[in-house]
């Protein structure tokens, strides 16, 4: 079973249809949270819904965005190492270094 964490920033229809996959037995992985980017966004009470944590991490004005994926990565990690970050609506690019966090299978890229 693949651990996940999905990274959201709105509505939630997106983690809905991989949360649904789940269940639905045609996707086998455990979402282990959510992380969203857009305070009051729907879809942080529907991960609540589901039994599945969830938390905001804004970005702050003036923050880097370097600054705010490492406070979103914190938060990942409180979650243990997911083997798969899913963006499910979230609307940032990830850096390069970001990306270099986390571990990759030989032959992955």
């Amino acid at each position: 079973m693949n651990s996940i964490v999905v990274l959201a920033s709105g509505r939630g229809s997106n983690f809905e249809a991989v949360a649904e996959a789940i269940s639905a037995g045609a996707l086998s992985a455990k979402i282990l949270a959510l992380v969203c980017d857009q305070e009051g966004a729907p879809v942080l009470e529907k991960a609540r819904r589901r039994g599945i944590p969830s938390v905001c991490v804004p970005k702050k004005p003036g923050q880097s965005p370097r600054e705010h994926e490492l406070q979103w990565l914190a938060e990942v990690r409180k979650h243990g190492a997911p083997e798969w970050i899913v963006l499910a609506g979230y609307m940032r690019v990830l850096s390069a270094a970001l990306i270099g966090e986390f571990e990759l299978e030989p032959g992955v890229s």
